[in-house]
This record gives structure tokens, C-alpha cells and sequence, in this order.
């Protein structure tokens, strides 16, 4: 698929997931290809990166970097996301590390981020409950 099909597959996908949600692409600059900006109106944003013929893409969530998710799963990844519909736990023997997972139609999707950013954001706050 070429690079606009990526940007506009992703980008009527997570339109057609998530009502009201704002999607702007644009050039990435110099890391070629092109960041797909998806934010809810008084919710959580995302930024999607999607190069030319790629089969993947990168999910830029906060502090959290899905890297290499199929080009098909982006926009139910990023819907997931945008949305508040995940996992967030802390992990580790230090309990400095979180763990982000979304699933997609049975397919977790995990990445970790470290705790050493302060503060942590509100939805991360939320979403951690009482684990903080």
C-alpha cells in the first residue's frame, strides 16, 4: 500500500471507530514518511507514523512507542488508545516500569514505559488505580 493509501486507510479507520475524533496528517520532516495526529475532544491523543510501502507502522502514545504494528491493526490500535480502552499495570521488581497493552481482536499489543517521567499523567493516574 502506498504511503497516502497508509495515511487515509488509518485515518478513515479510527474516524469510523471513534465519532468526533479529529485525524490531521501531515509530513514527518526529516524521518520521511508521514505522522497522522488522532485526538478526541476532551480526550486522549495518539500520533501514528506510516512510511511508503511499509507493512507496518508506529504508534506514538505519551511516554509509550508501539512500534511495528501492522498496517491493519493501526486504527483499532489507536481507537483503543484514544479511547481509554486498555491495560495499565506496573511491573518490575523496582515498580518503575509500566506496562501499556491494548487488545485488538484477540492480539495484545504490549509496550512498557519507564516511571522515571514525572509527573504521570492524568489517564495513567486513572488507569493505575491503586497500584500507584
Amino acid at each position: 500500500m502506498s504511503e497516502a493509501g497508509c495515511v487515509e486507510f488509518v485515518a478513515d479507520g479510527v474516524r469510523a471507530l471513534v465519532p468526533g475524533v479529529t485525524v490531521d496528517a501531515r509530513a514527518s520532516g526529516g524521518h520521511g514518511g508521514h505522522l497522522v495526529d488522532v485526538e478526541v475532544p476532551g480526550g486522549l491523543d495518539a500520533q501514528v507514523l506510516v512510511a511508503d510501502r511499509s507493512a507496518f507502522g508506529t504508534v506514538l502514545f505519551g511516554r509509550y512507542v508501539f512500534d511495528a504494528v501492522a498496517i491493519e491493526r493501526l486504527p483499532a490500535v489507536v481507537a483503543k488508545l484514544v479511547t481509554g480502552d486498555l491495560s495499565l499495570v506496573v511491573t518490575g521488581l523496582s515498580r518503575r516500569t509500566l506496562e501499556l497493552t491494548v487488545d485488538v481482536a484477540g492480539e495484545a499489543h504490549t509496550v512498557w514505559g519507564s516511571r522515571s517521567f514525572p509527573p504521570l499523567e492524568d489517564w495513567e493516574v486513572e488507569a493505575l488505580g491503586e497500584q500507584r
